[in-house]
């Protein structure tokens, strides 16, 4: 029984492509390009990280211009506004005592008294201090500006964890249950900050395909780099020989080790004779 042979084409086949060789030029040039985008994208996390810090900023003064809800101010209104003014400039603070003194309220957050620059009138307000009618006595002005002074001058966007302020309340307004909320709030930041800074810390293990031993922060690998001490150096002094300047190189010729021969039998027959 005869096999069945397989019909053959008798249309051309296609030569088969061959991938195009890539030059050193064009190696370099993608290169070039990938850094480039990786500049521009880092430039625009920047530019977005930025934009949503002021509009965080904007929405804070927003709440804090209508606080306290009544005469007087509760715990959780102190300490939201607390949280709320951490990322505050004192040039925000003062956007926030202007828009609060326009709604016909007092500068001071926690204070829901008018101004002085209304309860007074024109009449009166001449006689205060530039800047003092903005508040409703010089008590409140006194808390306020003691808040403004524990601002940074660092854009929020810029600062790093050592350059983020612990605002507290002036002592006038400061309430025991208030101050363990603040103490735990910031308790459970440094903790959530550890946290984070455990779980990159065991990304990049992973990544270099080491085993973390340990949950504790900097347990993988140390990111200081510490030079090593040299040590004093210790110049090697040769004991010199007998005959040592008179070698030539290190040779020492016959010539001196007869000589030398010669003056030791001479000794000797002399020590010989004057026995």
């Amino acid at each position: 029984m005869s096999s069945a042979v397989p019909a053959k084409s008798i249309l051309k086949r296609k030569p088969t492509a061959k991938a195009p060789t890539v030059t050193d030029e064009q190696k370099e040039k993608v290169q070039k390009d990938r850094q480039n985008l990786n500049i521009a994208l880092k430039h625009a996390y920047l530019i977005q990280h930025r934009k949503d810090v002021e509009a965080a900023i904007l929405n804070s003064i927003v709440v804090l211009v209508d606080y306290p809800a009544s005469t007087q101010f509760s715990t959780d209104e102190a300490f939201t506004y607390l949280k709320l003014v951490k990322a505050f400039q004192p040039s925000d603070f003062d956007s926030l005592v202007e828009e609060r003194r326009i709604d016909g309220k007092c500068g001071y957050v926690l204070c829901a008294n008018k101004p002085r620059s209304q309860s007074l009138g024109e009449a009166a307000i001449w006689k205060l201090k530039k800047g003092m009618g903005d508040w409703c006595s010089n008590d409140c002005a006194k808390k306020a500006f003691y808040v403004k002074a524990q601002l940074s001058q660092v854009p929020a966007w810029e600062r790093v964890p050592e350059e983020r302020p612990d605002i507290q309340l002036h002592q006038d307004d400061r309430m025991p249950e208030m101050e363990a909320a603040v103490r735990r709030a910031n308790r459970t930041a440094r903790v959530d900050e550890w946290r984070k800074k455990v779980a990159d810390n065991e990304e990049l293990a992973k990544e270099r395909g080491e085993k973390t031993t340990s949950f504790r922060p900097n347990q993988v690998m140390a990111d200081t780099i510490v030079e090593k001490q040299p040590k004093p150096f210790k110049p090697f002094m040769a004991e010199a020989q007998p005959g040592h300047y008179s070698s030539i190189e290190g040779y020492q010729p016959k010539q001196y080790g007869k000589s030398k021969k010669s003056a030791n039998d001479s000794e000797e027959d002399d020590s010989d004779v004057a026995d």
